[in-house]
């Protein structure tokens, strides 16, 4: 079975992070030599962006946390912030970590607050030379409900 990794997107302070934490039963620290439980899966998860890390600091990071598993894990879960940066660029990123898995970026259309909104059309834009990755975009604007529409694309996907 080829990986699958699921980017949750959206820009700083946007709610990725707390998805990922809803989606684990609120859990708050993810150790990086443990697998965790999501939809009968297990997942490696990393609940900090490159908007947290920056693109060296967030590569790094996945990096060490795939080393202390000892093994490359089937599903692998993500914040992820959809930069354009010379110093923080998503695309190399994903070049760079994902190249040979299937990754799901799941954009959150809306912040949790509604002040804001993911320009849907340029991320699939900017995207486009990447073949191995499909973006799922998530409209629920109630954050309650947020999490289980995200849940469900993902679950649909193991």
């Amino acid at each position: 079975m080829r990986q699958k990794v699921f980017l949750i997107t959206g820009f700083q302070n946007w709610g990725k992070s707390f998805i990922i934490k809803e989606l684990f039963n609120g859990r708050e620290r993810f150790y990086k030599n443990k697998l965790y439980k999501l939809c009968d899966k297990k997942f490696c998860v990393q609940s900090q962006s490159n908007d947290d890390w920056g693109e060296t600091g967030y590569i790094n990071a996945v990096n060490s946390r795939l080393k202390k598993l000892g093994s490359n894990p089937d599903y692998i879960i993500s914040a992820f912030c959809p930069t354009k940066e010379p110093s923080n660029d998503s695309i190399r990123i994903i070049k760079n970590l994902y190249q040979n898995a299937d990754i799901y970026l799941i954009a959150l259309e809306y912040k949790w607050c509604l002040h804001a909104q993911l320009n849907i059309n340029e991320l699939t834009t900017y995207y486009s030379n990447i073949h191995n990755l499909q973006i799922i975009t998530i409209n629920e604007k109630d954050p309650k409900k947020k999490t289980k529409a995200v849940e469900q694309k993902i679950c649909s996907l193991v």
